[in-house]
């Protein structure tokens, strides 16, 4: 299918309705998602226009740096202008399309990668782990390499012009922020993935750059030469594996494997810590937000903390997805560490001398155990986990407080 098909004027206006128009982002232009939908049709004219005749162009990137800790350096996210977000919706779909049978079968969110690990991790199948991370994986990315395999599946050319250009906005490498990203690392590591996949031999996981494979001792030295190979062919460097690196070989159930945020040790499963600080100093947060320091909450300071508290503990549900740091975090077996969060809660309340009122605030153990039996058609907005709708006023009134803001965006 032609990749103008996907930029139909029906189909451009109803991607922006979904996802950009709530947006407050804007890019490099300063155009704003609000002042974008007033003058929409007459956008929709221009991109179909310009990509037909083959001259649109991506306008520079505006870049956001992203701190990841204390040793490392700062990830550069690159947000496009609305319309250059829209084309690049629309690309991304379209190579989604055009590379479904490659992609489809490597298709998982956390939780299904997770849930697998867990089976194998407890079936004692295999005694060892090897763990390799990309250094600088994104901006690694060779554009030939890229190029050519795209060309084995695309070969409209309006749809390579497009790509071409949103490559070119950096000297090498992919732009992290960008809708299309993640597809066009996929396909990048299409071939790597199937052939580790169906290896007898091991079991492969990969999520962006982070590969997980789980094996025998035996045979852990010939997988790691076969991996590292690949990712030479690819132009790609893997982290040197140490324990307790981004790369690393280890023990299964005798040496700690952290994986996606997740840590497996003998036979608990639970959160990396850096993690788990991280959500307690978003707890705090909350708390910073809305209380003014030597004041005595209004009534009204207190229901917005309560609020927004408890959708950091218990996630929610919106138009049917799940949200939330629990629900991502849902299987590990660790209640020593929710117990310690609620134990932290209650802390957090007494360090900012608000009176701590167990029938107004939420459970992390709470919450934790309601996952378990879960039925979405029973919940409504106000559910101990509660589901909510873009449709639903209740919805419009917690975003108006940046309660679930930033669980949703």
């Amino acid at each position: 299918m032609k990749y103008t098909k996907y930029l139909k004027k029906k189909q451009l206006k109803k991607r922006f309705r979904k996802k950009l128009q709530t947006s407050r982002t804007a890019g490099l232009d300063g155009v704003s998602p609000e002042k974008f939908a007033k003058c929409i049709d007459e956008e929709v004219k221009i991109i179909r226009r310009k990509v037909k005749n083959f001259s649109y162009s991506m306008t520079p990137f505006k870049e956001k740096y992203i701190l990841k800790g204390k040793n490392s350096p700062p990830r550069t996210v690159h947000i496009p202008t609305v319309r250059d977000r829209l084309v690049l919706d629309a690309l991304n779909i379209y190579l989604n399309d055009g590379f479904k049978e490659q992609l489809e079968p490597h298709k998982k969110s956390v939780q299904q990668i997770i849930s697998e690990i867990l089976t194998v991790y407890n079936s004692e199948k295999f005694d060892s782990f090897l763990k390799f991370d990309v250094k600088n994986f994104f901006p690694s990315i060779d554009h030939d390499i890229l190029i050519s395999k795209l060309k084995e599946k695309i070969t409209e050319k309006t749809a390579l012009s497009v790509i071409r250009k949103t490559l070119h906005r950096s000297e090498h490498g992919i732009a992290q922020g960008l809708s299309v990203a993640g597809t066009l690392a996929n396909i990048y590591l299409n071939q790597t993935d199937n052939e580790f996949i169906n290896l007898p031999n091991l079991r492969y996981f990969r999520f962006v750059d982070d590969i997980l494979i789980l094996c025998n001792e035996e045979d852990a030295s010939s997988i790691r030469v076969r991996i590292e190979d690949h990712m030479e062919r690819l132009k790609l460097e893997l982290h040197s594996l140490q324990v307790g690196g981004k790369s690393e070989i280890g023990k299964l159930k005798e040496d700690k494997l952290e994986y996606l945020g997740f840590t497996f040790h003998k036979e608990k499963i639970s959160v990396r810590p850096t993690t788990v600080e991280k959500l307690r100093k978003r707890i705090r947060s909350v708390f910073l937000e809305e209380l003014e320091v030597g004041t005595t909450p209004t009534k009204h300071q207190l229901q917005n903390l309560h609020r927004k508290l408890n959708l950091k503990i218990t996630g929610c549900f919106y138009d049917g997805k799940t949200y939330g740091w629990l629900f991502f975090f849902s299987q590990i077996n660790d209640l020593t560490l929710l117990y310690h969060l609620d134990w932290f809660v209650k802390q957090t309340f007494k360090s900012f001398r608000v009176e701590f009122q167990p029938e107004k605030v939420k459970s992390f153990v709470k919450a934790y155990y309601y996952m378990k039996g879960l039925q979405l058609e029973k919940l409504d907005k106000n559910s101990y986990i509660p589901s909510f709708s873009s449709e639903d006023t209740e919805h419009e009134n917690l975003i108006s407080i940046g309660a679930i803001e930033g669980l949703i965006k």
